[in-house]
């Protein structure tokens, strides 16, 4: 199973805003409404100004597959 996590950060700088597009598009993966998402970040909308969006994915794994991976990683150096 994949779960996605949108992480956005709050920017008070002009050149580091989001554009409408973006910012619609975070809207709309987050399925928020613009005050839904303000209030998400801890501000009111329009004074709080996303300027960021990271779309991650998580893999969600059994517990044993887990401890496998985490044993694996472990074997392996960088």
């Amino acid at each position: 199973m994949v779960s996605q996590v949108i992480h956005c950060q709050i920017s008070g700088s002009p050149n580091k805003r989001m554009t409408g597009v973006e910012l619609c598009r975070v809207m709309a993966e987050a399925d928020l409404t613009p005050n839904a998402l303000a209030l998400r970040l801890g501000g009111c909308w329009p004074r709080t100004t996303v300027y960021r969006m990271v779309k991650r994915e998580f893999i969600d794994l059994h517990p044993v597959e887990m401890e496998e991976l985490l044993t694996a990683l472990g074997a392996t150096t960088l």
